[in-house]
């Protein structure tokens, strides 16, 4: 059984035929789009936007204004968050039997 992906692609806020370029979700400058079929339901997941030179203009110019005007040139990099440790290992069953084999260094 295969379960539908649709939920998911709503969950991420996916509108159809639209980008999400400068805060808004807009369609492709030539209105073209395509669609995704889910290869094992056959269900339409989505139709996304075919973008073009003007819409790659229009994304540049958001994205400069918002690193101009964002808090983006402010932010300094700090040390990178410390990786917890991994778990220990899972206790071995009553009788069990350790094979050694040779290790090359």
């Amino acid at each position: 059984m295969v379960a539908s992906i649709k939920p998911q692609r709503d969950e991420v806020g996916l509108v159809d035929g639209r980008m999400l370029i400068g805060g808004e979700w807009v369609t492709a400058a030539s209105g073209m789009t395509w669609s995704h079929t889910h290869p094992a339901t056959g269900e339409q997941v989505a139709s996304f936007p075919v973008a073009g030179a003007a819409d790659v203009d229009l994304a540049a110019r958001a994205a400069r204004r918002a690193f101009d005007e964002g808090p983006w040139p402010r932010i300094r990099a700090g040390p990178a968050p410390l990786r917890p440790r991994p778990a220990p290992p899972p206790p071995r069953p009553a009788g069990f039997i350790r094979i050694y084999s040779p290790r090359s260094n």
